[in-house]
C-alpha cells in the first residue's frame, strides 16, 4: 500500500488551491451570493429601508470623524475629546436593554422613527452652533449623549425590524446586504469627512447628517409593516429583570459584551489620540 506522507498532502491541497478552476468556482459562488443578496432589493420595503439606513450610515460615518477636529476646533483638548466620546458611550450602553424592551413593547417602526428624529434635531442643533460660531464642549456633550441614548432605543428595533421586513430565504442576504453597505460608508465615511471639515468645517457634516436621518425618518415612514400579534407581557421593570437575567445566564453573550467594550475602548482611543497627533503634526483635518 502506497503511503502519503503528511506534506505531500498538505501540498497537494496548497496546489489545488492555486488551480484556476478552484478560484473560478469561488469567484461563481461569490457572484452568486452578491446577486441574492442583490435580489433582496427587489422588496419594496427592503428597498426603502436598505436606501434611509445606508444614507444615515454614511451621515454617522463622517459626524464620528468630524466630532473630533469639531472639539479641536474649538478650542477643546485630547482630555475634552475624550469626554464627549464617554457622554456618547455611556448613555448608548445604559440604556441598551432599556431599548430592548421598549422595542419588544411597541411597534418597532416608532421606535426608530422617535430615535432618528431626535437625532437629526441633535445633528441640525451642532451644526447651527458651529456654523453660528457659538458651539462650546458642553454643547457637543450633550449632543453626543442624546446621541448615544437614541441610538440605545433604535439598535434593538432594528435588529428586530429585519425579518418583518423580508421573510423566508432572502432574509440571510437582505442582512448580508445591510452589513456590506454599512462597511462600506465607514470605510469611505471618514476621508470624505476630513475633506468636508478641511474645506468647510465640521458644521456642514453635522449638517450633512441631520439630512441623512431626515432621509431615514421617511424611509422608515414609508414603510408597510405587517402588523405583530403582542403577546400579554408583564410589567416594563419584570421585562427589564428578565432581559437582563437572560444576558446574565449565557456565558457567550456575556464574553460577546467584554469584546465589545474593550473594542470601543481601543477605537475610543485611537479616535482622540489620532486627530490630536495628526492636528499637530501633519496640519489638521486634510491630513486624516
Amino acid at each position: 500500500m502506497r503511503r502519503v506522507s503528511r506534506g505531500s498532502s498538505a501540498g497537494a491541497r496548497h496546489d489545488g488551491n492555486r488551480d484556476p478552476a478552484h478560484w473560478m468556482a469561488m469567484i461563481r459562488r461569490a457572484g452568486t451570493y452578491i446577486r441574492g443578496s442583490v435580489d433582496a432589493l427587489e422588496d419594496r420595503d427592503f428597498r426603502l429601508y436598505w436606501i434611509g439606513q445606508t444614507t444615515s450610515g454614511l451621515g454617522d460615518s463622517l459626524v464620528w470623524v468630524a466630532l473630533a477636529w469639531a472639539v479641536l476646533e474649538i478650542g477643546g483638548d485630547a482630555s475634552a475629546l475624550g469626554l464627549v466620546l464617554a457622554a456618547n458611550a455611556l448613555p448608548r450602553v445604559v440604556f441598551l436593554l432599556v431599548g430592548g424592551v421598549w422595542a419588544d413593547r411597541l411597534p418597532r417602526q416608532l421606535v426608530m422613527v422617535g430615535a432618528d428624529v431626535v437625532r437629526g434635531l441633535v445633528a441640525g442643533a451642532m451644526a447651527l452652533l458651529f456654523m453660528t460660531g457659538t458651539a462650546e464642549v458642553w454643547h457637543l456633550a450633550v449632543g453626543a449623549a442624546l446621541n448615544g441614548a437614541a441610538s440605545a432605543f433604535f439598535i434593538p428595533a432594528a435588529t428586530g425590524v429585519m425579518p418583518q421586513l423580508v421573510a423566508g430565504p432572502r432574509l440571510q442576504q437582505a442582512n448580508a446586504l445591510m452589513n456590506l453597505s454599512q462597511s462600506l460608508t465607514w470605510v469611505i465615511g471618514p476621508t470624505l469627512s476630513g475633506l468636508i471639515v478641511a474645506t468647510g468645517g465640521p458644521g456642514w457634516v453635522f449638517a450633512i447628517d441631520g439630512v441623512s436621518f431626515a432621509i431615514s425618518t421617511i424611509s422608515l415612514l414609508a414603510l408597510s409593516l405587517p402588523r405583530l400579534v403582542v403577546a400579554p407581557r408583564t410589567t416594563f421593570l419584570a421585562d427589564l429583570a428578565g432581559g437582563l437575567q437572560e444576558v446574565m445566564s449565557r456565558s457567550w453573550l456575556r464574553a460577546g459584551l467584554v469584546v465589545f467594550a474593550l473594542s470601543n475602548m481601543a477605537n475610543a482611543a485611537f479616535q482622540v489620540l489620532g486627530p490630536v497627533i495628526i492636528d499637530r503634526e501633519l496640519g489638521g483635518a486634510a491630513s486624516w
